[in-house]
């Protein structure tokens, strides 16, 4: 089976169709990560081969997602997961600590894109990505146990653990090394 991918009127990207014998079928499954990875490709893109035409040329794509991310979160900086959005690392809409520490990873690289775009809203992006941190820092960190929480008491699952393990050179939140 594989997968592709397109974007509807709304800027979300979707998995468009499961290719299984004898024939296609399609899908109208929406994926949190998948929209939030065409910023980080883009981010990827230009680090590797640095174009600002084409950073300026996908960038309302890219702030259209991000605009659309930052709605899901509330007035503290908490990711409320959307139903019909689910968040693909936990399998589930029941945490969020996954998609906070998604979100921020690839808004720090939106910032970036966003200043080489020369974007006059950079500082809500930032201001953005300051509450969103505080919050996962505050509400979803414990200290003692040096791990995020999911929901209560309980701890991250294997899957955000190393999805957030795997963002240490980036900065992003992570079990072993917290950036602030």
């Amino acid at each position: 089976m594989s997968v592709s991918v397109r974007r509807n009127d709304y800027g979300r990207w979707k998995n468009f169709c499961k290719f299984v014998k004898p024939k296609n079928i399609p899908d109208d499954t929406f994926l949190f990560e998948y929209s939030l990875f065409f910023i980080s490709t883009l981010y990827d893109l230009n680090e590797a081969h640095p174009d600002i035409k084409i950073v300026k040329e996908l960038y309302p794509t890219c702030k259209k997602q991000m605009d659309i991310t930052l709605g899901m979160f509330d007035e503290n900086g908490k990711l409320i997961v959307d139903e019909d959005y689910p968040v693909f690392v936990d399998w589930s809409n029941e945490f969020n600590t996954a998609g906070q520490a998604e979100t921020i990873y690839v808004l720090k690289q939106f910032i970036e894109l966003a200043k080489l775009a020369e974007d006059e809203e950079l500082a809500k992006y930032e201001e953005a990505l300051e509450l969103i941190s505080f919050y996962a820092k505050n509400q979803l960190y414990n200290e003692e146990k040096k791990l995020f929480v999911t929901t209560g008491n309980e701890y991250s699952k294997d899957a955000q653990g190393k999805y957030q393990a795997k963002s240490t050179d980036t900065g992003c939140l992570t079990i072993h090394d917290l950036p602030w």
